[in-house]
């Protein structure tokens, strides 16, 4: 595939993922309470809406404008992709062992799909931006 192609599939890639983080990441933020619900994990007091802000809201945005970034700069398309191939490879790696010891569920499964296929695609899109940020 040419190098302008790379390039495009690599911004559309980009924009999705950057827009689910985002989107997810201030949505926890402004209503954590549904966001905790969702994930199986309830706030007992302040400082709990606070972690879940800041852990599933705030890390997230934050990962989301990382992502966005690498839109910009061949440099930040380096960094976002790696971001996104290290992160969610954590996070599919963790919640396959987890389903392994615990036991598979449909929801985890779903969501261990979509981790992977990010991982995957961002493993291709890295390998073609590294060639394309050393030239």
């Amino acid at each position: 595939m040419d190098d302008k192609k790379v390039l495009t599939l690599t911004h559309i890639f980009l924009v999705i993922i950057g827009i689910i983080f985002l989107a997810s990441g201030i949505f926890t933020f402004v209503d954590p309470h549904t966001m905790g619900e969702a994930l199986g994990i309830a706030p007992m007091n302040p400082s709990g809406e606070t972690e879940i802000r800041a852990t599933y809201g705030g890390l997230v945005v934050g990962s989301g404008l990382l992502v966005l970034s690498g839109l910009f700069h061949r440099l930040m398309t380096v960094a976002a992709l790696a971001g996104t191939f290290f992160g969610a490879g954590g996070l599919v790696s963790t919640r396959i062992v987890i389903q392994a010891m615990d036991g598979f569920t449909i929801n985890q499964g779903i969501v261990a799909a979509f981790e992977l296929t990010m991982v995957a695609i961002a493993f291709l899109l890295l390998r073609a931006a590294m060639k394309r940020a050393l030239v």
